[in-house]
């Protein structure tokens, strides 16, 4: 079964659905890195700018502008930002009964 975005609301009847916890963005200095890391939520990250790497269980996959990648709860993941072009990235965080669904 496949879903989209209009089939999940953010906070549904009883405010539990997909609940944003925290947000940011942060334009990284060369070679900036962040993990191993397991978090206890689900976290997208949206590169604005530049590119870096990020590495979870399937690989290590290149982020350039425009690009996103997302953060399972529970995962390991690794993510670093380009020494010559180094990116600046959003990011929302997410809990919630959907958020896998999302």
């Amino acid at each position: 079964m496949s879903y989209t975005l209009k089939d999940i609301t953010f906070i549904g009847r009883y405010g539990t659905d997909v609940v944003p916890i925290l947000s940011g963005c942060e334009k990284c200095a060369s070679g900036h890195r962040f993990g191993p890391a397991v978090r206890d939520y689900y976290l997208v990250h949206f590169c604005l700018s530049g590119k870096g790497s990020f590495t979870d269980r399937r690989g290590t996959h290149t982020v350039g502008a425009g690009e996103a990648f997302i953060i399972k709860e529970g995962e390991v993941t690794v993510y670093s930002a380009d020494e010559a072009d180094p990116w600046e990235y959003a990011w929302l965080g997410f809990i919630g009964e959907r958020t896998e669904r999302l």
